[in-house]
């Protein structure tokens, strides 16, 4: 629980998971694609925890840094989302270009989360176009991809 006694988010999940960890959590579905992606407690715990782990360990971000997620509703936008909390970060859902410590964003709104040119950080991204300092992620692919670019630290403010 944070500071003034409400549930966060991630303490939410963690009660979830204490109940029945082998109980589906997440269901995706993609009309589009016929994509079905299931997920339980665990699962979506592990990816969270290997996000949150990326961050702080991988990045050394934390509480006070910010991340720009210009991704689509998708179960790894879930993981994402809560692995960054569960690091502290704030997350900038509608990225408009302001200089973040890291970016989660697909290939056509790469625009939309950038980075600073001070400091040298991974973005992360899933998408089909390379550029400068990125890979290409499948679409399909279940991973999380790092890349090198250049991103600044701000105090929280």
């Amino acid at each position: 629980m944070d500071t003034n006694g409400s549930l966060t988010v991630v303490d939410a999940l963690a009660r979830v998971i204490a109940t029945d960890a082998t109980r589906p959590l997440v269901t995706y579905y993609d009309d589009a694609t016929g994509e079905r992606t299931e997920l339980s407690g665990a699962t979506l715990a592990n990816w969270v925890a290997k996000t949150a782990n990326l961050l702080v360990d991988g990045l050394g971000l934390g509480t006070g840094d910010v991340a720009a997620v210009a991704l689509p509703p998708h179960w790894q936008t879930a993981a994402v989302l809560l692995g960054c909390w569960s690091a502290g970060l704030a997350i900038d859902l509608e990225p408009t270009g302001q200089a973040v410590q890291v970016g989660f964003a697909t290939a056509d709104r790469l625009d939309q989360v950038r980075a600073d040119e001070t400091t040298r950080s991974p973005w992360i991204r899933s998408g089909s176009a390379s550029g400068p300092g990125r890979r290409a992620v499948p679409r399909t692919s279940t991973r999380l991809s790092a890349d090198t670019a250049t991103t600044s630290r701000r105090s929280p403010g």
